[in-house]
């Protein structure tokens, strides 16, 4: 029989639909505390409930029960043991029923308390691997772009979706979170096997997923390309020309797939979005290639610029971790899926100018 971390109602009994692994909490507490299973319901108008954090064996458990307000400071009270069927007990039971022989009693004692031992333990596991320094360092890329990875230095501080999805997750692991800052994907992709980040949210591709693992996918775009005010290009075929100038952000999977799309035209990566910029104002290069709503935005600021309706390549991002570190990705993987649906990934959209744009997954 191996342990697990539950949440149930203390009250009714209710369990959450779901078990939660050891690893991927803090403690059985955190479990309770996070899973929207198990929110305190009114039963029929009186106080909230207890909320109990378990630890399963087969159709046994044994609930540490607390109250809302030792829900906030510290677990207490007794150690109640429930019998598990195939579905929540609802009706009491006699008290032969739920007698266990003083074998298996102690048997599932042991247990317990090895698993008591054990989950903190794992908890630890995950905070040294993916906070090692005591801090969630989240590796970000700079850019008036703005867009689902792009994020954008503020009098404050910095803002994005990259950013509010890092202090969320900084906050789920009860740790502080540090920003680490980037001028483009292609540098936090360099920097993956270095030990200076340790959750990021960028472009995935094949290339860069033998430098780092990713986990689930929340944005997909149509990467095209932005010509020049008085160009006489039109389409791809147009633009894929001997002597046309095609710029992209330096080592990105945009770039790479530009130079894979244009046989003719000579694709340039340049460190910064602004660099960038500067040169299609100016005429001194004939197209950008980077996301669709990206480019839109910047149709707005160069005037007479014109952005092609063709689509080259999908861009997906996604939330990655260093290899090998698979407790981690583990952990980023449940944040993202309980973030798609919980609201948390649309509230960082609608924060950072993409209140118009859908959330969407591969």
């Amino acid at each position: 029989m191996s342990p697990r971390s539950i949440a149930m109602c203390g009250r009714c009994g209710i369990r959450a639909r779901h078990s939660v692994a050891p690893d991927c909490c803090l403690s059985v507490r955190q479990a309770t505390n996070k899973c929207p299973a198990v929110e305190h319901h009114s039963h029929g108008g009186r106080r909230p409930c207890t909320a109990n954090g378990g630890v399963a064996f087969d159709r046994f458990v044994m609930t540490n029960r607390f109250s809302p307000r030792a829900r906030s400071t510290r677990i207490v009270s007794k150690v109640v043991w429930r019998k598990r069927s195939g579905r929540d007990d609802e009706n009491k039971k006699t008290r032969g029923e739920h007698e266990m022989s003083a074998s298996v009693q102690s048997a599932l004692s042991g247990l317990v308390l090895a698993a008591a031992v054990a989950m903190p333990a794992l908890a630890d596991g995950l905070k040294d691997e993916i906070a090692p320094t005591g801090k969630l360092r989240v590796a970000i890329a700079i850019s008036p772009a703005g867009g689902a990875f792009w994020s954008t230095r503020t009098e404050t501080g910095y803002t994005g979706v990259p950013v509010e999805l890092g202090k969320e997750m900084a906050a789920q692991l009860g740790v502080g979170v540090e920003y680490v800052v980037h001028q483009n994907s292609g540098q936090i992709t360099d920097a993956a096997s270095k030990g200076t980040w340790d959750v990021t949210w960028l472009p995935k591709d094949p290339e860069r997923e033998s430098k780092m693992m990713f986990g689930p996918i929340y944005e997909v775009a149509d990467a095209t390309y932005i010509v020049k005010a008085g160009s006489n290009v039109t389409s791809f075929a147009s633009l894929d020309q001997p002597g046309i100038k095609v710029a992209a952000v330096n080592a990105t999977t945009t770039m790479r797939g530009a130079v894979a799309h244009l046989r003719n035209a000579e694709v340039t990566g340049y460190q910064t979005y602004d660099e960038i910029f500067g040169l299609l104002k100016s005429g001194e290069i004939d197209a950008f290639a980077l996301s669709r709503d990206q480019l839109n935005k910047m149709a707005q600021k160069i005037p007479g610029t014109k952005v092609l309706d063709e689509t080259f390549k999908k861009t997906v991002t996604a939330v990655a971790v260093p290899l090998g570190h698979n407790r981690a990705l583990t952990f980023v993987t449940k944040f993202m899926n309980e973030a798609t649906i919980n609201g948390t990934l649309r509230k960082a959209y609608d924060n950072n100018g993409l209140k118009d744009s859908p959330i969407r997954t591969e």
